[in-house]
């Protein structure tokens, strides 16, 4: 490959060493894009035409950081010999790394009509799969769904299962109430939602989205449950980047009652870094108000901010890992006993879907929290780590429909009694979207 690029150079010109194009080739070959494209650039005058040297140029500018310089080697090349279908796919590497998803796709699409070994059309299809979760919205539009479930909840309460609690304040032994202790109970579950969006310019666009979800049990009616829900926001593609940024509003209702109250604002950047990994920062504030006065004093604002990770793996990309490192504090607002709260958190977590778009899906958690007052029953500093792991899988019977059974494990670790539990949910959903 070396010696026939060396002649063609040659006979091309005489202002350019064979030395230097093999030194330039061996060291990209060595990985050392950015110092091979520094040899070839000056040459391009000269050279620039010659379809073993631009090629060359075009891969180095491209692994070198240099998109736009590789898009007009790689062009030269092209124009040439169109069915040259390595340039071709680093043509369209090259224009998705300048965020040109548009004409990234067409290229790549291009590509796999030139029938491409195994290796390269998994590659394509990564990219692709990239584009397709990047590109810009072009159009208003709307969606919605509805849902039911049925399950069983080990724990509706998250409360403790020892019904008798030793508290050092008094040096005595007291029994809890049955209210306070862990309560399982089948129940049903309704779900809706929908959300819409619409396009401000190629890159910008505004969405607004909402879901109710109730949740009613078969006895243990003191803790059934509504949800309601609002989001809206602005985002933003530009090139390998996109940002958030958004309201959430929400109000949960136990036993018909209003409960707590949720206002915040959440944030995010995601950075693609390639066609099979993306970057994220995330941060959100939120304030949450309780609306019964016996639990007011459990007012809080918190902050939180975390890093997340996602990484295609080589099925065309259907299948991916994620993580996500995350920390945050809450500020107690109306005297609640333990304090404020420090807090950090790590999920990890993995999904497939298979050939026919079934889904399976599974995720690990877990959140140390470290409270400041003393609690005075106890007395010590409330210190927690909850853990939790969700697997589920999702099946699609006929289009817009789909079947999931799922299971949540959690378990909250406390140096303050009342606060263990561990709690399983297991539950079977069914769902129609709308599109």
């Amino acid at each position: 490959m070396v010696s026939s690029l060396v002649v063609c150079l040659s006979a091309g010109s005489g202002q350019a060493s064979p030395a230097e194009i093999a030194r330039a080739r061996a060291l990209f070959d060595q990985g050392k894009a950015a110092e091979a494209y520094e040899i070839l650039a000056p040459l391009e005058a000269t050279l620039a035409g010659d379809v073993n040297y631009d090629y060359l140029l075009g891969i180095a500018a491209l692994d070198a950081g240099r998109p736009d310089k590789a898009t007009l080697a790689l062009e030269r090349v092209l124009a040439v010999n169109p069915d040259f279908a390595g340039a071709r796919l680093d043509f369209a590497r090259a224009y998705f790394a300048l965020g040109n998803y548009p004409r990234a796709k067409t290229e790549f699409e291009i590509v796999l009509k030139l029938s491409p070994p195994p290796a390269a059309r998994t590659t394509i299809e990564n990219y692709l799969s990239a584009i397709e979760q990047r590109a810009p919205i072009k159009r208003a539009g709307t969606s919605g769904y509805i849902g039911a479930s049925i399950g069983y909840d080990t724990n509706a309460n998250n409360a403790t299962s020892e019904s008798q609690i030793f508290i050092p304040l008094f040096g005595a032994t007291f029994s809890l109430s049955p209210t306070s202790l862990e309560t399982s109970d089948a129940y049903l579950g309704l779900a809706l939602g929908g959300q819409t969006s619409r396009a401000l310019t190629p890159a910008t666009s505004v969405y607004a989205a909402g879901d109710i979800k109730t949740r009613r049990h078969f006895d243990a009616s003191e803790f059934d449950t509504i949800n309601a829900d609002a989001r809206a926001g602005i985002s933003l593609a530009q090139g390998a980047d996109s940002y958030n940024l958004g309201l959430v509003l929400g109000r949960l209702y136990l036993d018909g009652r209003a409960n707590r109250n949720l206002f915040g604002i959440t944030a995010e950047w995601r950075h693609l870094l390639s066609a099979r990994n993306q970057l994220g920062v995330f941060g959100q504030y939120s304030q949450l108000r309780y609306q019964d006065p016996a639990i007011e004093v459990n007012d809080v604002d918190q902050e939180l901010i975390g890093l997340g990770w996602v990484h295609v793996l080589g099925d065309g990309g259907r299948s991916a890992l994620f993580g996500s490192l995350y920390g945050g504090a809450e500020q107690e607002t109306n005297g609640r006993p333990d304090g404020d709260k420090r807090f950090g958190g790590l999920r990890l977590g993995a999904q497939m879907v298979t050939a026919n778009k079934q889904t399976f899906s599974a995720s690990f958690g877990v959140q140390p929290g470290k409270f400041s007052g003393e609690n005075l029953a106890f007395l010590v500093k409330r210190k927690d780590i909850l853990y939790d792991v969700n697997i589920g899988y999702t099946w699609h019977p006929a289009p817009h429909w789909s079947l999931r059974p799922q299971l949540v494990h959690s378990r909250n670790d406390s140096n303050v009694p009342i606060y263990e539990y561990t709690r399983t949910d297991i539950s079977l959903s069914v769902r129609r979207d709308f599109q």
